[in-house]
């Protein structure tokens, strides 16, 4: 079992989370660890004390020793920690030498995973939803944490069971359908005008449609706000 010393490191922070130098004092049997122990307190102190995370050393052999070094060894981080693969450099001033090492920060969460195949166009329920601990650094299309994110969302596609859903997976519905009555509301400085309207094409709530006025017979176009509702901006 390795063992961890906090005395075997001085820190500089240039700018968290920017780059962090990392001071060990002998290149010692412990590197590793060390190594991990510092980084995931400085990932805590980012992130708040809770957090559920680990450092890896992919490629790299539990017994690969650091040549000797008579002066501090310096790991510099050249960029912000983040979850997924990050890169170190260990530097030596006497004798000089230099490696590259790659390493993996581990950062696990609660994440939205489908209980059962979703089609497509159906909303979300929350019995369609499962929270499983997940490596988020693996989930490069992104994920979803919080229910009120993705409750009441439609499919874009046909989804399998044990999908993790991404932002690219899911949608709103539709707020306006082609065809439907909406309430077009004009609102400019101190001026509040509504009148009735026809949507002429489908719309979610945020995206621009076209919307003819029932009274002069125009087409404008105006922002989807809510379910029949339209905004002249």
């Amino acid at each position: 079992m390795h063992r961890t010393n906090a005395r075997k490191f001085s820190v500089l922070l240039i700018g968290l989370p920017a780059s962090l130098l990392l001071v060990l004092a002998n290149a010692h049997a412990d590197w590793q660890e060390d190594i991990r122990q510092q980084l995931l307190s400085d990932w805590a102190n980012i992130t708040g004390p809770d957090t559920d995370a680990n450092i890896s050393f992919p490629g790299v052999s539990n017994q690969l020793s650091l040549p000797d070094c008579r002066q501090p060894t310096a790991i510099n981080l050249l960029k912000p920690l983040q979850p997924g693969r990050n890169s170190i450099e260990i530097r030596c001033s006497d004798p000089w030498w230099q490696q590259n090492i790659a390493i993996q920060l581990h950062n696990f969460r609660n994440v939205a995973v489908l209980t059962r195949a979703l089609n497509n166009g159906e909303p979300l329920t929350p019995e369609a939803v499962n929270w499983i601990r997940q490596d988020v650094g693996e989930l490069n299309q992104g994920f979803f944490t919080t229910p009120e994110d993705i409750i009441g969302q439609t499919a874009k596609r046909t989804l399998r069971a044990g999908t993790v859903l991404s932002p690219d997976q899911i949608q709103q519905p539709m707020a306006v359908a082609r065809g439907d009555k909406v309430r077009i509301v004009l609102r400019k400085a101190v001026i509040h005008l509504e009148t009735d309207g026809t949507a002429q094409q489908d719309g979610r709530i945020g995206e621009r449609i076209r919307v003819r006025n029932s009274q002069s017979g125009k087409t404008v176009n105006a922002i989807v706000v809510a379910s029949g509702e339209v905004e002249i901006r």
